[in-house]
């Protein structure tokens, strides 16, 4: 089959079915890996990264790479998700440092009671967790001295962030929405 009309990113599969979805997902997600090794030649045998603009820093960089949906006809897909502190550039392509991290997160809809998010946060305590909620996007940001962190995170429902409690055990933050 001919893919010269095939948009970048899409395996022209005729189904349209999850399978093409699923390897076109691993293919950008094996692009931008590599794109990522190509980057790490960088690397210093420190561990510091430097960008063109001199800055340093520690690079902390990886996907969640998950399946989505509960199994219903036209629901679910793959979900890749990056985290870390090395972002894309959106003017240039290019990777670059950020100083602030974005946590793994993940999203637990406990229907009927509560909706809990879960974040990697290493080295942070509640109260150092600040929450906004914008309709059904949570904001998610901490800091304490040199480790900051901020995400945003899609929610199945909107929350009220005053409703929000939020323990922190061994790097691991728990906020419960009753």
């Amino acid at each position: 089959m001919s893919t010269a009309n095939t948009p970048p990113g899409s395996s022209g599969h005729p189904s349209g079915g999850q399978p093409a979805g699923f390897l076109d997902g691993l293919t950008r997600l094996l692009h931008t890996i590599g794109e990522l090794a190509d980057k790490g030649a960088e690397l210093k045998e420190s561990g510091l990264f430097e960008t063109e603009s001199g800055k340093q820093g520690r690079v902390n960089v990886g996907f969640s790479i998950r399946t989505a949906g509960t199994g219903q006809p036209g629901e679910g897909g793959l979900k890749v998700e990056p985290f870390g502190n090395v972002r894309r550039n959106r003017e240039t392509g290019e990777a670059e440092l950020a100083a602030v991290r974005e946590p793994i997160v993940d999203v637990f809809d406990e229907e009927g009671e509560a909706l809990r998010v879960v974040a990697e946060l290493p080295g942070i305590d509640e109260s150092q967790v600040t929450l906004r909620a914008d309709g059904r996007t949570l904001v998610l940001e901490a800091e304490d001295g040199s480790k900051r962190y901020h995400a945003e995170v899609e929610l199945p429902r909107e929350v009220r962030v005053e409703e929000a409690s939020i323990s922190c055990n061994n790097g691991i933050a728990e906020i419960t929405f009753s």
